[in-house]
């Protein structure tokens, strides 16, 4: 029993078929209306909820940040010694700064977003 091997060659010029330029001119214009219509609906579908989110998060962050302030502050008054108090001293105030920053910038965002919005109306 013997087998046979097959040629195999690339020769592929009977598959070969135009190139793709300018697809969008095979379609009529009120078919690419729709199309654009749908695309530009969905993008912005995307953006609200991605806009969304953003504010969600920077909501987020900004409640983690009071109540972590809260809690620490609450440590520092009645379960850390004042001697350790003293040593972290400097660490405490850049902690609250930062903490305080990040509130504030959240308040101040969604002010300036809100007289935007008054203003685009």
């Amino acid at each position: 029993m013997s087998i046979k091997k097959k040629k195999i060659t690339t020769d592929n010029s009977e598959f070969q078929d135009e190139p793709f330029e300018n697809i969008d001119d095979d379609l009529p214009e009120t078919r690419m209306k729709k199309i654009d219509s749908v695309e530009q609906k969905v993008s912005q579908k995307y953006y609200d909820r991605v806009f969304i989110q953003q504010w969600k998060n920077r909501r987020w962050m900004a409640w983690i940040s009071l109540i972590s302030i809260i809690f620490f502050t609450s440590a520092a008054l009645f379960y850390i010694p004042i001697e350790k108090l003293e040593a972290t001293d400097n660490l405490l105030s850049w902690y609250y700064t930062a903490a305080t920053g990040v509130i504030i910038a959240y308040m101040g965002l969604s002010t300036w977003a809100t007289i935007q919005d008054k203003k685009d109306k």
